[in-house]
């Protein structure tokens, strides 16, 4: 975004304070004011696994933010694997979580493909992304890559 002037903002997305790089005009659209009407979708996923110590993906998990407020959510003691292919998004999803210091999330700059998701996987689809938690049984989890 040649002609964008980038901020570093500070906002409140479902319960976590977080510092958001806002590098273009649809991160200024999504991310540069408070998240306080997405608490039921919160209460959604704690119902289906997310606690601290869970592990999260984040597919398609553009410029970081939700994996982020998830990543605020599981703790030290959890990960957060963010999964973006687009080569600018993944690049602000990585200042992102660089500029909150957050070890646990983990960015990936690939692409994905969902097939043959086993009875292992809860899944439940807020929004625009899917959200897996891992279970106990098992200890792998692969991303099928094209």
């Amino acid at each position: 975004m040649l002609n964008f002037d980038r901020r570093v903002v500070r906002h409140r997305y479902i319960g976590a304070n977080l510092a958001v790089e806002i590098a273009d005009p649809t991160g200024a659209g999504w991310y540069d004011y408070d998240w306080v009407d997405f608490e039921p979708r919160l209460d959604l996923l704690r119902r289906y696994g997310l606690r601290p110590g869970a592990r999260v993906f984040d597919l398609g998990a553009h410029q970081g933010v939700v994996g982020l407020v998830l990543g605020h959510h599981v703790g030290a003691g959890g990960q957060v694997v963010l999964i973006e292919p687009d080569p600018h998004n993944f690049a602000q999803c990585r200042r992102n979580a660089e500029l909150n210091a957050m070890p646990s999330a983990k960015t990936h700059k690939v692409a994905y493909a969902m097939r043959d998701v086993t009875p292992v996987w809860r899944h439940i689809i807020t929004a625009h992304r899917v959200l897996y938690f891992w279970h106990s049984v098992g200890n792998k989890f692969a991303v099928p890559c094209q």
